[in-house]
């Protein structure tokens, strides 16, 4: 083999590379932004002095603030469930196609759909700090390397 041919291999594998690269960060950006689309804009927040839920801007969720979701509808943020037991579907988040049984007071995340009439649960953690916005804070570095 000539130095010029390895010259050229080298260069041909290093570009194929960095194309292959280039369409994994696309897909994985697009999926992203899929599973951004699953946080509710507002959601319903129980009022502690009239006892009643009201529709907030999901981005104003606090710790500690009791929540209510509706069948169909996904977690806005990372919470302590406070009803009996509900089925959800992570299939968004970890892959899992059988949607998984979360009992009184065991952890929700972010993302997960409500299959039960309804949820209520406390938030443990702000909107900016769920487990759905670490991923796309993530996802946000790996794009701009």
């Amino acid at each position: 083999m000539e130095f010029w041919e390895v010259g050229f291999s080298l260069s041909f594998f290093i570009g194929i590379g960095h194309y292959l690269e280039d369409a994994l960060k696309r897909k994985t950006s697009l999926g992203i932004k899929d599973l951004l689309k699953l946080q509710q804009k507002e959601i319903l927040i129980l009022d502690k002095k009239t006892n009643e839920y009201y529709k907030e801007n999901s981005k104003n969720v606090q710790e500690n603030t009791v929540i209510k979701v509706p069948k169909g509808s996904s977690i806005p943020t990372d919470g302590i469930l406070l009803s009996d037991q509900v089925e959800v579907d992570c299939s968004s988040l970890l892959g899992e196609s059988i949607p998984r049984t979360i009992k009184k007071n065991e952890q929700l995340f972010s993302g997960m759909i409500n299959l039960n009439e309804v949820l209520i649960y406390r938030s443990t953690k702000k909107m900016q700090e769920s487990m759905l916005n670490k991923i796309n804070v993530r996802c946000d570095i790996c794009q701009s390397s």
